[in-house]
């Protein structure tokens, strides 16, 4: 599939996606590693590392935006591109990712949580 004209990579903040994840409109999925998941995630992100990330298998949520996010930015916006290139209208990640969320004041969990 060919990413169309309009494709595009949508940069949201935290809070804007903190909003979507209460109302129920949004999927989070993270694209950091296992282990970086396991001590420190945003409560309800699905896990789809970057080291084996497969566009195609991407879980989706009819209905609902998919949003992805990483620790800073970077590899949540190389997943975005990933996803365009694959045939996805557009692809939203979190600004500065996980640090963005954290400085927004915004809950996380981890091992020492669970």
């Amino acid at each position: 599939m060919q990413a169309g004209l309009n494709s595009r990579l949508i940069e949201v903040d935290a809070i804007e996606v903190a909003g979507w994840l209460k109302a129920g409109e949004a999927m989070l999925i993270d694209v950091r590693e296992a282990d970086e998941h396991a001590e420190e995630r945003i409560p309800g992100a699905a896990l789809v590392p970057w080291s084996s990330f497969d566009p195609y298998s991407v879980p989706v949520a009819p209905g609902k935006k998919l949003v992805i996010h990483c620790l800073g930015g970077h590899r949540s916006e190389k997943a975005g591109r990933c996803l365009i290139e694959a045939g996805f209208g557009q692809a939203i990640h979190i600004r500065d990712g996980l640090f963005g969320w954290k400085i927004a004041g915004l809950p996380t969990e981890g091992a020492d949580t669970l």
